[in-house]
């Protein structure tokens, strides 16, 4: 029996009705909120796998070998007048000048600093070596290289100035 201070029935359904749709409606949004997170989380690790494929591209790989193993022993020639060597230079140039680019694009975020760290060696190393050679083109009007530019400055934050030795000692990736 309903007392006559209650409220009727129906009253007491809609109610609790009222209660749980704004539990689903919390719940939902909890839901949603983790879905946002996982898809951002795949994003960036996409966006890592294909920055690693570009960074172990043969090409590239090729082009760093002859760059530090090649070039960098002939400092005092203007060694870019030979077709094999420039055209590594410019692969290396290229490559990392577009990689700075897509970072510096996307923010530098993890995904960049990841890279940055861990290829800061070569990043110093080439960029030093290819120097001069990225001036020369500067000079006569031909690619700024500003994205290769910008990431050998990110480079150096982890990677101090240790000596004439090599590989040098790395400084702690965080």
């Amino acid at each position: 029996m309903v007392s006559p201070s209650s409220p009727p029935l129906l009253e007491q359904y809609y109610w609790l009705s009222q209660i749980a749709l704004a539990a689903i409606a919390i719940a939902s949004g909890i839901i949603a909120t983790f879905a946002v997170r996982v898809a951002f989380a795949q994003t960036r690790s996409t966006k890592l796998f294909e920055l690693l494929k570009y960074t172990q591209d043969e090409n590239f790989r090729r082009a760093r070998r002859v760059v530090i193993r090649e070039i960098g022993p002939m400092q005092d020639v203007e060694w870019w007048l030979d077709d094999h060597f420039e055209d590594a230079a410019s692969t290396v140039c290229a490559m990392y000048d577009i990689l700075g680019r897509l970072i510096k694009f996307d923010g530098y975020n993890k995904v960049g600093q990841f890279f940055v760290c861990n290829w800061a060696d070569s990043i110093i190393r080439t960029h030093q070596i290819l120097s001069r050679f990225v001036e020369a083109r500067r000079s006569a009007g031909g690619n700024d290289s500003l994205g290769y530019e910008w990431l050998y400055q990110r480079a150096l934050k982890f990677q101090p100035p240790v000596g004439p030795t090599w590989p040098p000692m790395k400084a702690p990736c965080n």
